[in-house]
């Protein structure tokens, strides 16, 4: 089995007498707000031509749109249950599409493929490639438990590589524009259960993204290093072998044995130092703000004010509505770049729109005009927006600043309502890039 890495979690491997790609992304932004790090460069991959595609899951950093236009409509797609995907690839065209459910297993000559759930809400699934000899698993994102560690452990006697997620994640935190609250026990737990399964080798995986010129994003929203669950895991279990994994790795899984060969680019001092400098959070680090503006038409502004004033309240279901007046919300989008902002008082149920000084602090929503725009015509989704520095919530309690983000979901923006013409609009349109984003680090 030959695996050659491409970058956060994109991968590509030769399994048998099959060409597999998992959660292609072979741009060099990813969703036009992040590259692989280390940034290598623009890559040109020249793979191979894929039998099989997997996506873990329907994230919009392991969907990457440009990639799958640039594959036949009959490949063989392998998907969780999972809804979203589903319509995503029905709108692409995609014609030869499988869910596997959770321990499903595909047969090979020599071999078989099966999926391993998550313990989330939404489908989502790891991997396990195996034949007589060897055993790779990919857990890609998934959230582990001890009878999911379980399952795998009873269905192989021993795994002889696997690459394990380790969730550093913290976006609401950034959104908040607060330090992170959340401790290291869960990197601790997550350690501990990966250091149950029965493999020798455990490669710390999809983490493999930085934010070019945001401090806010790389030094607030990465909680932990690839470094310091290395650690955790060999102080559980110190015959656990690990290392970190960059672009272009290629790994060889032949008789149990696992090797690893990269191009002569980094030391583990370098690799470290660069993690330090990018990829290290900082608690003293300022939150600024990243935008930057776009221009914008006297119809685009047009549109929204009828936008606010005629549609945004009437998007709200009954219960959204229901739950805000009895909690006396009054919510409010501050845009950014703009002297006038909305309010609604869902006391009233009255809309109108006034000067950003006399808004109401209660439950807000920051965002730019310019990406305010994006998303009600569908060229952008607000679970996009929510991976950069570009919105922000505030409010006089914890309560209230999710409020809002429950708000703007409901109010139209959830990926559910604005799905199909995001996808017609990057089909024909490139995905909008946010900034200079064309920074290397070598």
């Amino acid at each position: 089995m030959q695996i050659k890495v491409l970058g956060h979690s994109s991968l590509y491997i030769e399994f048998l007498d099959q060409k597999i790609l998992v959660d292609p992304c072979l741009q060099s932004e990813i969703m036009g707000v992040y590259r692989r790090f280390p940034d290598l460069g623009d890559l040109d991959f020249q793979l191979p031509t894929a039998d099989i595609i997997i996506l873990t899951h329907h994230h919009w950093d392991v969907v990457c749109i440009e990639t799958l236009l640039s594959f036949k409509k009959d490949i063989k797609i392998l998907i969780p249950n999972n809804s979203q995907l589903i319509s995503i690839l029905k709108q692409l065209e995609f014609v030869n599409v499988e869910v596997l459910e959770p321990w499903q297993s595909i047969n090979f000559i020599g071999g078989q493929l099966m999926s391993v759930p998550s313990h989330v809400s939404f489908g989502e699934m790891g991997f396990v490639l195996s034949t007589d000899t060897s055993t790779f698993l990919n857990l890609a994102d998934c959230k582990v438990t001890n009878e999911i560690v379980q399952g795998i452990n009873l269905r192989f006697e021993t795994v002889d590589l696997c690459f394990a997620p380790f969730q550093s994640y913290d976006e609401m935190a950034v959104l908040k524009r607060e330090n992170s609250k959340l401790s290291h026990q869960y990197l601790i737990e997550q350690a501990t259960l990966i250091s149950k399964i029965k493999s020798q080798v455990v490669l710390p995986f999809k983490d493999g993204i930085y934010y070019p010129n945001s401090d806010i994003m790389n030094k607030k929203s990465f909680l932990y290093s690839p470094f310091q669950f290395i650690k955790l895991m060999r102080e559980i279990n110190p015959n656990i072998q690990s290392d970190i994994l960059i672009s272009l790795d290629e790994i060889t899984l032949l008789d149990s044995k696992v090797n690893i060969k990269r191009q002569d680019r980094f030391s583990s001092d370098e690799l470290m130092a660069l993690f330090n400098e990018y990829r290290f959070y900082d608690h003293n680090q300022n939150f600024g703000s990243g935008f930057q503006e776009r221009v914008h038409s006297v119809e685009a502004l047009i549109d929204v004010r009828k936008f606010l004033l005629e549609d945004f309240y009437r998007y709200l279901n009954a219960k959204m509505k229901k739950q805000c007046r009895l909690e006396s919300v009054i919510f409010s989008i501050d845009i950014e770049n703009c002297t006038t902002g909305f309010e609604v008082d869902f006391s009233t149920s009255h809309v109108e729109l006034k000067p950003i000084t006399d808004l109401s602090s209660v439950c807000v929503f920051n965002i730019l005009l310019e990406d305010l725009i994006d998303l009600i015509h569908g060229r952008q989704l607000l679970s996009i927006l929510m991976q950069t520095d570009r919105v922000s919530v505030k409010g006089l309690s914890d309560q209230m600043k999710y409020r809002a983000l429950d708000i703007m979901f409901a109010a139209g923006f959830a990926d559910s309502y604005k799905l199909d013409s995001y996808l017609s609009y990057i089909q024909e349109n490139p995905i909008i890039s946010y900034g200079d984003i064309s920074e290397d680090i070598y």
